[in-house]
């Protein structure tokens, strides 16, 4: 803010500085150049006088700055002569000669409205640098107090809420200018929230979890331990009593499988906590924003990007979702294909819909394709990209979510990963 008030101290001092200099040789240039123009015509209107006898009153109307032309003799009384230097108040006298003898004087009155018209436009320039002055100092003051200075009071807000450390909301000011900035401040704050007391949750379960799985694991590990041992030491001779001691090994490791099954359950629920919300939309807005984005992408990869035509369905799910997988989809083509082309398909099965992407330069073994929708699962083309191995099984867990599908298929040396949605 302090260097916002200099910039706007030191701009206003150069504006006033730079309109008073303005000022000032603007009205000395009128003042000059009225009077070079009441110069010229009055030597003009002078020289055409010395050359006619003395009273000769000249055409007016070729003069624009004379208004009238008056004589004194040079015999005149003392009192005349003053009165005739003194009347008026826009004038100018020169003197007449016959014969290098003085005559008398001739007057011209000027017209008074070019200078009152220099004063006027004077005037009017002056009054639009006011104008403007107040305009800017507006201009300063409103971005000052509804932008700059709003803006400075919730520029901490994103730095504290990465350290988690905002608990309340920002109260939103009354001139709305940032509302969906500071709507979407305040529900990422919220989402964080979720998401915090979402992971404390899930970590007090976890240890409760741990806990009570190992507590359970104790009891079958330790008989388990018991009949080994008792095996070990031949305890039992008998080959039906061995028999009977090696069922009862035999079930509990059964039960510490189901325990680690439990576990593996319990993980795969905790860390794939997606947010469906199904509803309707349109085929066509979905289309167009993938088209809108990749179409761009693509075309600095230098990589030729095809939609084919379709029918503009009414589906069922969640659009935001859906868009979400086909750019998981799509993006997979760009990593692993060979950046020739990208195609989306359509096509139509039994009120379902389906949309189809294909990239060129398959490295995929077919072999492998079953495994691609598992989870943490990366195939043998990888080539160093980096990834997760989630990608595809959260896209598959997305449109269950949906009561769609998803599934891959090898065609002609291209990639095809295919989603199905219901049409309504």
């Amino acid at each position: 803010m302090k260097k916002y008030n200099i910039f706007g101290i030191g701009f206003f001092l150069i504006f006033i500085f730079t309109a008073t200099i303005f000022y000032f040789t603007f009205s000395t240039w009128s003042t000059q150049t009225l009077h070079k123009l009441h110069a010229v015509e009055i030597n003009r209107a002078y020289h055409s006088i010395t050359e006619h006898e003395f009273g000769y009153i000249p055409n007016i109307s070729d003069y624009e700055y004379i208004q009238e032309v008056h004589y004194i003799s040079a015999q005149a009384t003392p009192p005349e002569l003053s009165f005739f230097f003194q009347a008026g108040d826009t004038f100018a006298i020169r003197p007449l000669y016959e014969e290098n003898t003085l005559t008398g004087y001739v007057k011209f009155l000027l017209v008074p409205n070019h200078q009152s018209y220099m004063n006027r436009v004077l005037q009017m320039v002056s009054l639009l640098f006011i104008v403007l002055f107040l305009l800017l100092l507006s201009v300063f003051f409103f971005l000052k107090y509804q932008l700059i200075k709003p803006f400075q009071s919730i520029s901490d807000f994103p730095f504290a809420l990465s350290k988690g450390t905002v608990t309340a909301p920002i109260k939103e000011s009354k001139h709305r200018y940032f509302g969906r900035f500071i709507w979407g401040l305040n529900m990422l704050r919220e989402t964080l929230e979720t998401h915090k007391r979402k992971e404390l949750n899930l970590q007090r379960e976890k240890k409760t979890l741990i806990l009570s799985l190992s507590h359970d694991i104790k009891t079958p590990l330790n008989a388990m331990k018991l009949y080994t041992k008792a095996l070990k030491s031949n305890l039992y001779t008998e080959k039906t009593k061995q028999d009977e001691i090696l069922d009862k090994i035999d079930t509990q490791s059964d039960k510490i499988e189901a325990f680690v099954n439990d576990i593996v359950k319990a993980s795969q629920e905790d860390f794939l906590n997606i947010e469906v919300i199904p509803s309707e939309f349109y085929l066509k807005d979905m289309i167009s924003n993938l088209s809108e984005y990749y179409s761009d992408k693509l075309s600095l990869l230098k990589t030729e990007f095809m939609i084919g035509n379709f029918h503009n369905r009414l589906l069922y799910g969640d659009i935001s979702r859906t868009t979400e997988v086909l750019q998981n989809i799509i993006e997979n083509a760009i990593k692993y294909g060979d950046g020739a082309s990208i195609q989306m398909a359509f096509s139509e099965e039994d009120n379902y819909q389906l949309i189809t992407v294909k990239n060129s330069g398959n490295t995929l073994p077919e072999h492998e394709l079953l495994k691609i929708f598992d989870s943490f699962w990366r195939g043998s083309n990888i080539k160093g990209q980096t990834g997760s191995g989630l990608g595809l099984y959260i896209c598959k867990q997305i449109l269950k979510q949906m009561q769609g599908e998803i599934y891959a298929q090898i065609q002609d040396s291209q990639m095809w990963v295919t989603i199905v949605l219901k049409q309504l």
